[in-house]
């Protein structure tokens, strides 16, 4: 099961993205030179957007949880036995191995809501 962003996300970086655009047609317009920062803004959101609409958040296979960050290689993978060794407490999950309960680094604003829709089912299935 993948689990990606919120939609939302994705759509607002490349409204901002679009917003800097029309900031650099507008100088553009003015005859102005263009400020370097809004040149680098409009690509910092444009990449945001598309990574945001495109990557997976959270991806659930047999045994392993992998946590994925939105920019870079800090994946992270957490081993489980079945659903039972997860719980949802305050719209955070935790893995419970061992006895030992463990905050997954999982924001319920992040995730999008058909994907955590989903995932809470898997973990009250218990299978």
């Amino acid at each position: 099961m993948k689990i990606g962003y919120k939609k939302v996300w994705g759509i607002l970086c490349l409204m901002l993205s679009g917003l800097s655009c029309c900031l650099v047609v507008a100088f553009n317009q003015t005859g102005e030179a263009i400020p370097p920062a809004i040149v680098g803004v409009f690509w910092l959101f444009f990449v945001l957007g598309i990574l945001l609409l495109t990557r997976s958040y959270v991806e659930v296979w047999k045994e392993i949880l992998i946590i994925k960050p939105l920019i870079g290689s800090g994946v992270k993978r957490y081993s489980y036995q079945s659903s039972k060794d997860f719980s949802i407490e305050e719209d955070e999950v935790l893995l419970i191995n061992n006895g030992t309960r463990q905050k997954l680094p999982v924001s319920k604003w992040l995730v999008d809501k058909r994907g955590w829709t989903s995932f809470l089912e898997w973990i009250k299935a218990g299978q």
